[in-house]
């Protein structure tokens, strides 16, 4: 039953179905910088990354990162996924791994979501 609940839609929510481009990463647009270690002069930043919500509930989102050394660039791409729910201004987001939801503020074309102290702004396309 508390899947059924989760995957249900607040009638009077905007509609949220559709892709999303990542913009900005902890205020900042992209690309942004995640950290920088000053002893081996490698930096990470965020690159880039796309959110997309399909009309069965069902979300992935892949957020690119690079790592520049003196080696070079290494690309990395997370990916997650899951299920969702809208509730008024809110998207709820249930990854597959069962780890936990994250509420996020939509406005019809915006998300932004705060997870693990980092937030992440999508813009629709």
């Amino acid at each position: 039953m508390l899947g059924a609940l989760l995957a249900c839609n607040d009638a009077t929510a905007p509609n949220a179905v559709g892709t999303y481009a990542l913009t900005r990463f902890n205020g900042s647009p992209l690309p942004a910088t995640i950290a920088t270690d000053p002893t081996s002069g490698q930096t990470a930043s965020v690159t880039g990354g796309t959110l997309s919500l399909d009309p069965r509930n069902r979300w992935e989102a892949e957020v690119n990162i690079s790592i520049t050394s003196s080696a070079g660039l290494i690309p990395q791409n997370e990916i997650m996924s899951g299920t969702y729910r809208v509730s008024r201004d809110t998207i709820y987001f249930s990854d597959a791994a069962n780890t936990g939801t994250i509420a996020a503020l939509f406005d019809g074309t915006t998300i932004t979501a705060t997870t693990a102290g980092d937030t992440f702004v999508f813009t629709r396309r």
